[in-house]
Protein backbone atom coordinates (compact mmCIF):
# COMPACT_ATOMS: atom_id res chain seq x y z
CA UNK A 1 0.00 0.00 0.00
CA UNK A 2 2.84 2.45 0.72
CA UNK A 3 4.05 2.08 -2.85
CA UNK A 4 0.62 2.41 -4.43
CA UNK A 5 0.73 4.61 -7.49
CA UNK A 6 4.43 4.11 -8.19
CA UNK A 7 5.26 2.89 -11.62
CA UNK A 8 6.48 -0.67 -11.81
CA UNK A 9 9.76 0.44 -13.39
CA UNK A 10 10.44 2.67 -10.37
CA UNK A 11 9.69 -0.20 -7.97
CA UNK A 12 12.11 -2.46 -9.82
CA UNK A 13 14.75 0.28 -9.83
CA UNK A 14 14.37 0.86 -6.08
CA UNK A 15 14.55 -2.87 -5.36
CA UNK A 16 17.74 -3.23 -7.41
CA UNK A 17 19.33 -0.24 -5.66
CA UNK A 18 18.44 -1.52 -2.18
CA UNK A 19 19.65 -5.01 -3.02
CA UNK A 20 22.97 -3.68 -4.33
CA UNK A 21 23.50 -1.59 -1.18
CA UNK A 22 22.60 -4.54 1.05
CA UNK A 23 25.08 -6.84 -0.69
CA UNK A 24 27.75 -4.15 -0.42
CA UNK A 25 27.07 -3.79 3.31
CA UNK A 26 27.33 -7.55 3.87
CA UNK A 27 30.59 -7.68 1.86
CA UNK A 28 32.06 -4.89 4.02
CA UNK A 29 30.87 -6.55 7.26
CA UNK A 30 32.78 -9.65 6.14
CA UNK A 31 35.94 -7.60 5.67
CA UNK A 32 35.65 -6.24 9.20
CA UNK A 33 36.68 -9.66 10.52
CA UNK A 34 38.34 -11.35 7.52
CA UNK A 35 40.60 -9.59 4.98
CA UNK A 36 41.10 -12.67 2.78
CA UNK A 37 38.43 -11.82 0.18
CA UNK A 38 40.57 -8.79 -0.70
CA UNK A 39 43.94 -10.41 -0.04
CA UNK A 40 43.15 -13.26 -2.45
CA UNK A 41 42.15 -10.77 -5.13
CA UNK A 42 45.85 -9.80 -5.19
CA UNK A 43 47.80 -12.26 -7.38
CA UNK A 44 50.94 -11.84 -5.29
CA UNK A 45 49.04 -13.07 -2.23
CA UNK A 46 46.94 -15.67 -4.03
CA UNK A 47 50.11 -17.38 -5.30
CA UNK A 48 51.49 -17.61 -1.76
CA UNK A 49 48.50 -19.27 -0.09
CA UNK A 50 47.26 -22.85 0.02
CA UNK A 51 43.90 -24.31 -0.88
CA UNK A 52 41.36 -22.23 1.04
CA UNK A 53 37.59 -22.29 1.35
CA UNK A 54 37.55 -18.50 1.07
CA UNK A 55 37.51 -17.01 -2.43
CA UNK A 56 38.66 -13.53 -3.38
CA UNK A 57 36.20 -10.84 -4.41
CA UNK A 58 36.38 -10.32 -8.17
CA UNK A 59 37.23 -6.92 -9.64
CA UNK A 60 33.69 -6.57 -10.99
CA UNK A 61 32.22 -7.42 -7.57
CA UNK A 62 34.42 -4.85 -5.86
CA UNK A 63 33.55 -2.12 -8.34
CA UNK A 64 29.80 -2.82 -8.20
CA UNK A 65 29.24 -3.42 -4.50
CA UNK A 66 32.08 -1.76 -2.59
CA UNK A 67 34.00 0.69 -4.76
CA UNK A 68 37.72 0.88 -5.51
CA UNK A 69 38.13 4.00 -3.38
CA UNK A 70 36.77 2.20 -0.32
CA UNK A 71 38.97 -0.85 -0.99
CA UNK A 72 42.08 1.30 -1.31
CA UNK A 73 41.23 2.82 2.08
CA UNK A 74 40.63 -0.66 3.54
CA UNK A 75 44.08 -1.79 2.41
CA UNK A 76 45.60 0.80 4.73
CA UNK A 77 44.02 -0.72 7.83
CA UNK A 78 46.10 -2.61 10.39
CA UNK A 79 43.97 -5.75 9.88
CA UNK A 80 44.76 -5.91 6.18
CA UNK A 81 48.39 -4.80 6.41
CA UNK A 82 49.32 -7.28 9.15
CA UNK A 83 48.01 -10.23 7.12
CA UNK A 84 49.58 -8.92 3.91
CA UNK A 85 53.01 -8.38 5.49
CA UNK A 86 52.96 -11.88 6.98
CA UNK A 87 51.98 -13.72 3.79
CA UNK A 88 54.13 -11.77 1.33
CA UNK A 89 57.25 -13.14 3.05
CA UNK A 90 56.43 -16.67 1.86
CA UNK A 91 57.82 -18.07 -1.37
CA UNK A 92 55.66 -17.46 -4.44
CA UNK A 93 54.40 -20.60 -6.19
CA UNK A 94 54.97 -20.94 -9.92
CA UNK A 95 51.79 -21.56 -11.99
CA UNK A 96 52.25 -25.34 -12.35
CA UNK A 97 52.70 -25.73 -8.58
CA UNK A 98 49.77 -23.41 -7.95
CA UNK A 99 47.62 -25.75 -10.07
CA UNK A 100 48.58 -28.67 -7.83
CA UNK A 101 47.97 -26.82 -4.57
CA UNK A 102 44.84 -24.88 -5.52
CA UNK A 103 43.16 -27.05 -8.15
CA UNK A 104 44.56 -30.59 -7.63
CA UNK A 105 45.73 -30.60 -11.26
CA UNK A 106 49.11 -32.11 -12.14
CA UNK A 107 50.50 -31.25 -15.57
CA UNK A 108 52.66 -34.19 -16.63
CA UNK A 109 54.63 -32.02 -19.04
CA UNK A 110 55.80 -29.85 -16.13
CA UNK A 111 56.81 -32.47 -13.56
CA UNK A 112 60.42 -31.22 -13.29
CA UNK A 113 59.13 -27.70 -12.81
CA UNK A 114 56.74 -28.87 -10.09
CA UNK A 115 59.50 -30.83 -8.32
CA UNK A 116 61.62 -27.66 -8.17
CA UNK A 117 59.14 -26.40 -5.55
CA UNK A 118 58.29 -29.70 -3.91
CA UNK A 119 59.00 -28.11 -0.52
CA UNK A 120 55.82 -26.08 -1.00
CA UNK A 121 53.70 -29.19 -1.56
CA UNK A 122 51.86 -31.24 1.05
CA UNK A 123 52.47 -34.93 1.72
CA UNK A 124 49.53 -35.87 -0.53
CA UNK A 125 50.74 -33.50 -3.24
CA UNK A 126 54.25 -34.94 -3.28
CA UNK A 127 53.13 -38.57 -3.36
CA UNK A 128 50.58 -37.85 -6.10
CA UNK A 129 53.23 -36.10 -8.23
CA UNK A 130 55.63 -39.04 -7.78
CA UNK A 131 53.00 -41.62 -8.76
CA UNK A 132 51.66 -39.65 -11.69
CA UNK A 133 55.12 -38.93 -13.09
CA UNK A 134 56.08 -42.58 -13.44
CA UNK A 135 53.53 -43.59 -16.13
CA UNK A 136 51.41 -41.98 -18.85
CA UNK A 137 48.71 -44.54 -18.01
CA UNK A 138 47.82 -42.72 -14.78
CA UNK A 139 44.77 -40.47 -15.07
CA UNK A 140 43.77 -39.76 -11.46
CA UNK A 141 44.94 -40.27 -7.89
CA UNK A 142 42.56 -40.63 -4.93
CA UNK A 143 43.94 -40.10 -1.42
CA UNK A 144 41.94 -41.85 1.26
CA UNK A 145 38.93 -41.86 -1.03
CA UNK A 146 38.17 -38.17 -0.55
CA UNK A 147 41.06 -36.00 -1.74
CA UNK A 148 41.82 -36.51 -5.43
CA UNK A 149 44.05 -35.26 -8.24
CA UNK A 150 43.57 -35.25 -12.01
CA UNK A 151 46.02 -34.91 -14.89
CA UNK A 152 46.16 -34.03 -18.56
CA UNK A 153 45.66 -37.75 -19.26
CA UNK A 154 41.92 -38.14 -19.70
CA UNK A 155 40.44 -41.23 -18.09
CA UNK A 156 38.81 -43.74 -20.44
CA UNK A 157 36.15 -44.47 -17.83
CA UNK A 158 32.78 -43.35 -19.20
CA UNK A 159 31.00 -42.91 -15.86
CA UNK A 160 33.29 -40.51 -14.02
CA UNK A 161 31.29 -40.39 -10.81
CA UNK A 162 33.00 -41.97 -7.81
CA UNK A 163 32.65 -42.51 -4.09
CA UNK A 164 34.68 -43.99 -1.24
CA UNK A 165 32.80 -47.29 -1.59
CA UNK A 166 34.41 -47.73 -5.02
CA UNK A 167 37.60 -48.63 -3.19
CA UNK A 168 36.11 -51.30 -0.92
CA UNK A 169 37.30 -53.93 -3.41
CA UNK A 170 40.76 -53.65 -1.84
CA UNK A 171 39.66 -54.28 1.75
CA UNK A 172 39.59 -58.07 1.82
CA UNK A 173 41.44 -58.94 -1.35
CA UNK A 174 45.09 -59.82 -1.78
CA UNK A 175 45.14 -58.23 -5.23
CA UNK A 176 46.31 -54.62 -5.18
CA UNK A 177 46.88 -53.85 -8.84
CA UNK A 178 44.94 -53.73 -12.14
CA UNK A 179 41.44 -54.10 -10.69
CA UNK A 180 38.83 -53.33 -13.41
CA UNK A 181 37.14 -49.98 -12.80
CA UNK A 182 34.60 -49.36 -15.53
CA UNK A 183 36.63 -49.06 -18.71
CA UNK A 184 39.76 -48.20 -16.68
CA UNK A 185 41.65 -49.86 -13.78
CA UNK A 186 42.41 -49.20 -10.13
CA UNK A 187 45.57 -49.97 -8.18
CA UNK A 188 46.26 -49.46 -4.49
CA UNK A 189 49.27 -48.22 -2.52
CA UNK A 190 49.74 -47.54 1.17
CA UNK A 191 52.34 -44.89 1.94
CA UNK A 192 52.96 -43.46 5.42
CA UNK A 193 49.71 -45.08 6.62
CA UNK A 194 47.81 -43.20 3.90
CA UNK A 195 45.72 -44.97 1.26
CA UNK A 196 46.35 -43.98 -2.37
CA UNK A 197 44.23 -45.29 -5.23
CA UNK A 198 45.48 -44.96 -8.82
CA UNK A 199 43.04 -44.77 -11.71
CA UNK A 200 44.86 -45.78 -14.90
CA UNK A 201 43.74 -46.41 -18.48
CA UNK A 202 45.73 -49.60 -19.13
CA UNK A 203 47.01 -52.39 -16.92
CA UNK A 204 50.38 -51.96 -15.23
CA UNK A 205 53.10 -54.37 -16.32
CA UNK A 206 55.22 -56.31 -13.84
CA UNK A 207 58.04 -53.80 -14.34
CA UNK A 208 55.70 -50.87 -13.62
CA UNK A 209 54.40 -52.58 -10.48
CA UNK A 210 58.00 -52.99 -9.32
CA UNK A 211 58.54 -49.29 -9.98
CA UNK A 212 55.49 -48.47 -7.89
CA UNK A 213 56.86 -50.58 -5.05
CA UNK A 214 60.13 -48.66 -5.35
CA UNK A 215 58.17 -45.43 -4.96
CA UNK A 216 56.61 -46.82 -1.80
CA UNK A 217 60.00 -47.74 -0.35
CA UNK A 218 61.55 -44.37 -1.25
CA UNK A 219 58.61 -42.39 0.12
CA UNK A 220 58.53 -44.42 3.33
Amino acid sequence: PLNKGKKQAKLISDFTEFLTKSMGAIAVFRLAIDPFPILLADESIYSRTGQLITEGYSEDFIQKYIGLENINAYKKTELYQSHYDNIIQDEKMIPSVLDVVKHNFIDKSKINEIISQKHLLSLHDNVAVAIISFSDKVAKIYCGGFHWYFTNTQTVRINQRWGSDDFDVFKNENIKYNVPYGEAYLSYLKIWDEDFYIEHNNTFSKIEIEQLNDIINIRQ
